[in-house]
């Protein structure tokens, strides 16, 4: 282990010394710097007060490198929150077996599924030690009982991403491949996620058979400082991909890259049946500054989808190109994300739109109502007032009512 940890020890010394190593995900946290190790005696007493005997790699690690520091996301935990970060009595809960199995892809409906099987009281993280806050609701686990043992997983406390089990053999592989990429510039937001090893092994990935692995693969691709022709072509590719998973990394990874010879797949997108796929062709397109996108988004205002439709005002709203004869028959939908996206629009819609933003304040839902008044003060509609006046007297919504006593007066003074 000597060299194993001399190895790390190097690369974290360049990993801080490195132009905007600020700058990475996190480092403001750790300032990557590592805790003292903790003495032999210190992590004995801790596996017997739980009743296990902690991963190999992780116990070297603990015991000759740090007890937490400079890491993934704000950093390593040292082992005492590890334990009790995210379980409740951890004492009683850390020997027993965890849920987790070390080869297996699972789906958002795991969690429903675990608590159908064990109930509403299951701990889903027991057996594991919580190794790395990510932020929110998201943790990285390192698996100490059951069947993948030794293993971390990325788990949403919140339920709202299915659980990942990483592909790192273990907690000292997985170190390392976090220092590796912060000094080759990889993008460090995307370290749990992304398949391992470079772009070669994306390319490869993005025409997997498993459609999880391959919009895995295509995600990956958003880790690079760059992307060579080689994966801006398997990006493109995978915009016509059966497998809804596939296209929506594509379509993601296209327009965060500016990837600009998509731009005929993704306007190829816009006709397909899922609507998700159409609602994010358009985004992308936006992103990508095409150059026909006015016309394609008008085509998707009488979308059936209320989604779409509301992506296709917002296209055309950023590429300054939404008129009132765009929103006027959209602001009367029964779709009330439609109501509030139209209405939405009026702050920049071409044309005279008082008419319209009258209309809206009368509106039955508050989100349309207040969205309304924030037209009203964008726009300057100072003629509006006596309308607006007479709203906040009737106004019973917290948030329309706290809309209206700001707009009001502003627009007197107007």
């Amino acid at each position: 282990m000597d060299e194993v940890f001399a190895r790390l020890r190097e690369k974290l010394r360049r990993a801080a010394e490195l132009p905007g190593s600020g700058d990475v995900f996190g480092a403001k946290a750790h300032g990557f710097r590592m805790r003292p190790p903790l003495p032999e005696a210190d992590v004995a007493a801790f596996e017997r007060a739980h009743g296990v005997r902690l991963p190999e790699p992780y116990r070297a690690f603990v015991t000759e490198f740090g007890d937490g520091g400079a890491g993934p996301d704000y950093g390593v935990l040292p082992l005492a929150d590890a334990a009790g970060m995210i379980v409740d009595d951890p004492v009683s809960r850390l020997a027993e077996a965890s849920p987790f199995e070390a080869d297996r892809v699972y789906g958002p409906q795991w969690w429903d599924e675990l608590y159908d099987r064990e109930g509403d009281d299951a701990e889903h993280c027991r057996g594991a030690l919580a190794v790395v806050h990510g932020g929110c609701a998201l943790y990285t686990l390192l698996v100490v009982t059951g069947p993948a043992r030794g293993r971390l997983v990325r788990v949403d406390l919140d339920g709202g991403l299915a659980p990942l089990v990483l592909d790192d053999v273990d907690f000292l592989a997985w170190y390392e491949r976090w220092l590796d990429d912060v000094i080759a510039g990889y993008g460090t937001t995307f370290f749990h996620d992304r398949l391992l090893g470079g772009e070669v092994a994306f390319v490869a990935g993005a025409r997997d058979a498993d459609p999880a692995r391959r919009a895995r693969a295509v995600s990956s691709f958003n880790a690079l400082p760059e992307v060579s022709e080689a994966g801006r072509r398997a990006v493109v590719a995978a915009v016509g991909d059966p497998d809804a998973r596939v296209r929506a990394a594509a379509l993601w990874t296209a327009r965060r890259l500016r990837i600009g010879e998509a731009v005929s797949a993704v306007r190829g997108a816009l006709t397909h049946p899922e609507a998700e796929t159409r609602r994010m062709a358009l985004g992308t397109l936006s992103a990508l500054g095409c150059a026909d996108l006015p016309g394609l988004a008008r085509g998707l205002l009488a979308d059936p989808v209320g989604a779409v439709v509301a992506a296709a005002v917002l296209a055309l709203q950023e590429a300054g190109a939404l008129t009132v004869a765009d929103v006027a028959p959209l602001v009367r939908s029964v779709d009330v994300g439609v109501r509030v996206a139209a209405v939405h629009g009026l702050r920049e819609a071409h044309g005279d739109v008082t008419g319209l933003v009258a209309g809206a304040l009368a509106d039955p839902e508050a989100r349309v109502r207040w969205t309304a008044v924030q037209a009203a003060e964008k726009r300057g509609l100072s003629g509006l007032r006596p309308v607006l006046a007479r709203l906040l007297e009737a106004e019973e919504d917290p948030t329309v009512l706290v809309n209206l006593r700001r707009v009001v007066p502003a627009l007197e003074v107007r």
